[in-house]
């Protein structure tokens, strides 16, 4: 979930699409994945940060970001030529 002034940007228009692509099928998945992979790769933040957050353990936030990481690559494979 991009917020203003996040490193989320591209001034290349595919990549910006692949980008937009990339936040819904984001959107698709739990909210804790949601939440562990944007803080892990937008916000930058540490598994032990983003468990605090949620209240898990960090190897629960590993197995959300390993979930969420999985299903871009199936999705957006199939968008790719």
């Amino acid at each position: 979930m991009p917020e203003n002034g996040g490193t989320w940007s591209s001034d290349d228009g595919v990549a910006a699409e692949l980008m937009e692509q990339a936040f819904e099928e984001i959107t698709q998945l739990p909210r804790a994945c949601q939440i562990a992979f944007i803080r892990s790769r937008r916000d930058g933040w540490s598994y032990q940060q983003i468990a605090d957050e949620l209240k898990v353990t960090p190897h629960a936030v590993k197995k959300y970001i390993v979930k969420a990481l999985a299903h871009l690559r199936v999705q957006l494979r199939q968008t790719l030529p």
